[in-house]
C-alpha cells in the first residue's frame, strides 16, 4: 500500500559509474551526474538530504554500497524521493529495476526521477508504464554489448601477434606501431 505523499521532498540523489561507462567516453563522470542531479533538485525547490555514489560499480550489481545506504535511508523515512540522471545510473537489469519501479519504491512511498529519460513517477504520464521496460532492455544489453566487442578486439589483436597485456613483460618496452593503409 502507497504511502501518503509528503508535501515536503526530501531527495536522494544516486549517481554510479562502471568501468564500462569510463571507457565509453560518454559524459556520464560522478562529478557531472552530481552537478545535473543537485541543478535539478535547486531548480524544482527539492532538498538534497544525500548524494550516492557508487564509483566503479556495474549497474548489473544490486549490492552497491551507495546503493544499499539509499535503499536502507528510504526504509527509514529519511529520503521520499530517489533522483537519477537516467535509468541506466540506477540499474541495468531489467527485471530487477522492473521490481523496484513497479513495487519497491511504490510501497515504501518514494518517488522516482531519472532526468534524462523524462520519468517521473508522481506524473503517471503513459511514458512511465510503456517506455521504461523498453529502455531497462537496452541499458541491459549494453554491458554484454561492451564485454563481446572488447573480447573480440582483444581476440583480433591477439591473433595478430600484438601484445594485449596492460604493461610490457619484464626487460621490454612497447612501442606505437604505425599502421600502414593498403
Amino acid at each position: 500500500m502507497n504511502k501518503p505523499v509528503q508535501s515536503k521532498i526530501i531527495a536522494g540523489c544516486y549517481c554510479r559509474l562502471s568501468e564500462d561507462d569510463e571507457q565509453d567516453g560518454t559524459s556520464v563522470s560522478i562529478e557531472t551526474q552530481t552537478k545535473i542531479l543537485g541543478d535539478y533538485c535547486r531548480d524544482h525547490s527539492m532538498k538534497v538530504y544525500s548524494f550516492y555514489q557508487d564509483d566503479g560499480w556495474t549497474g548489473t550489481n544490486f549490492e552497491r554500497p551507495s546503493f544499499r545506504r539509499m535503499m536502507t535511508d528510504a526504509e527509514k523515512g529519511l529520503i521520499n524521493t530517489v533522483v537519477v540522471k537516467d535509468l541506466s545510473r540506477f540499474g541495468r537489469n531489467y527485471s530487477r529495476v522492473g521490481t523496484y519501479l513497479s513495487e519497491i519504491l511504490p510501497e515504501m512511498g518514494i518517488r522516482f526521477i531519472a532526468i534524462g529519460d523524462d520519468v517521473d513517477s508522481a506524473d503517471g504520464n503513459i511514458d512511465y508504464d510503456l517506455m521504461i521496460p523498453i529502455k531497462n532492455v537496452f541499458n541491459e544489453y549494453y554491458p554484454a554489448d561492451c564485454s563481446r566487442k572488447t573480447r573480440q578486439a582483444l581476440v583480433s589483436k591477439a591473433s595478430n601477434g600484438e601484445y594485449i597485456g596492460a604493461h610490457a613483460p619484464y626487460g621490454l618496452k612497447k612501442i606505437r606501431v604505425r599502421q600502414t593503409r593498403s
